[in-house]
């Protein structure tokens, strides 16, 4: 992840487009001068040039934005799809979505958001959906009745309900304090890292991490990680 891309995320997030733009431009004239590159070894900063063309048409409204996203994001997906990088496509796929919605393609978000929704549902990644707010909202919502699954059905719901739960609210007195070891787990749970990512971050195996999540459901009375994070975004844990 390159940091001036990631520096460029972090300028979006904060609301501040022009400075994200100006990596754009310098992004887009740098792999213009430098010909064809493997796609995989700058594919964080095209997913981030997408993000700001996304941002820049929410603001602008300028077609040649939207529609610029829209091919990147197309050349991404079949990267994604061919190099087996499942994290990178289920995040391809929700910006997919959110593109389609911007072109007023409502039909056309939904696939796309389905099948980011079936990859991500076992991993329990949730951050890469709640991250986009209210820009999926609706497409959750459409979605959800179309979907199959029972277990993608129950997470999409999830998703909804920890993307409106009010944030701040007292815990009640029956709730065990989380520990600190425990919020800091649940903090990466809702960052969309697996056991496995978690184990390895905090120097921990991977039996030791499930067993923290258990105690966590138990201490939060949920029954899984998408419940968890939304209930703990109703208490002013998250």
């Amino acid at each position: 992840m390159p940091i001036a891309a990631m520096s460029a995320r972090v300028a979006l997030a904060a609301g501040r487009l022009d400075e994200a733009r100006a990596w754009a431009g310098a992004h887009a004239r740098h792999h213009s001068a430098a010909g064809t590159d493997v796609l995989y070894l700058r594919e964080y900063e095209d997913v981030t040039m997408a993000r700001v063309l996304l941002a820049s048409f929410d603001r602008y409204r300028r077609e040649a934005d939207v529609n610029q996203a829209h091919g990147l994001l197309t050349r991404l997906e079949r990267g994604a799809r061919d190099g087996g990088r499942g994290r990178s496509l289920i995040e391809v796929l929700v910006l997919r979505s959110v593109t389609a919605t911007a072109r007023g393609d409502l039909q056309g978000a939904l696939p796309p958001l389905a099948e980011a929704l079936t990859l991500a549902e076992p991993e329990g990644f949730v951050r890469v959906f709640l991250d986009e707010g209210r820009a999926l909202t609706e497409s959750l919502r459409r979605v959800e009745e179309g979907l199959s699954s029972p277990a993608v059905a129950r997470f999409c719901r999830s998703l909804l309900e920890a993307g409106t739960a009010a944030p701040g609210q007292p815990a009640p007195d029956w709730l065990e304090p989380l520990t600190d070891r425990e919020r800091e787990v649940l903090g990466l749970i809702a960052q969309g890292l697996s056991n496995g990512a978690i184990a390895q971050r905090l120097f921990r195996a991977e039996s030791t991490i499930k067993g923290q999540n258990r105690v966590i459901f138990e201490k939060l009375q949920v029954k899984s990680r998408t419940e968890a994070i939304a209930r703990a975004r109703e208490l002013g844990i998250l």
